[in-house]
């Protein structure tokens, strides 16, 4: 089975979970701080949902990093115009 999920979405969600684990808050917590249903944080983490601007800027204000941490990492690359993804660090803090 193919994973259909955007890279994009992918990255961003993965970044949004590590943030939230380091600050040692749950996804029902930071539903609660977003105003968003718990199942939309962890499909939002698994990339399994794309996030409007609207929804990033409210996830970074609760996870309390500045908007362009979720976007850390990632990189237009003009020539073959598709995104390209550096490593992030992890919960182990690399």
């Amino acid at each position: 089975m193919e994973d259909d999920r955007n890279p994009l979405a992918v990255h961003i969600g993965g970044t949004i979970r590590m943030h939230r684990r380091r600050l040692g808050i749950s996804q029902e917590e930071l539903a609660r701080r977003t105003s968003l249903h718990r199942t939309e944080v962890g499909l939002i983490e698994r990339g399994q949902r794309e996030p409007r601007l609207g929804t990033i800027a409210k996830l970074a204000g609760a996870l309390e990093e500045p908007l362009g941490s979720l976007f850390a990492g990632i990189v237009w690359k003009v020539e073959e115009k598709m995104f390209a993804f550096q490593d992030r660090d992890d919960e182990r803090g690399k």
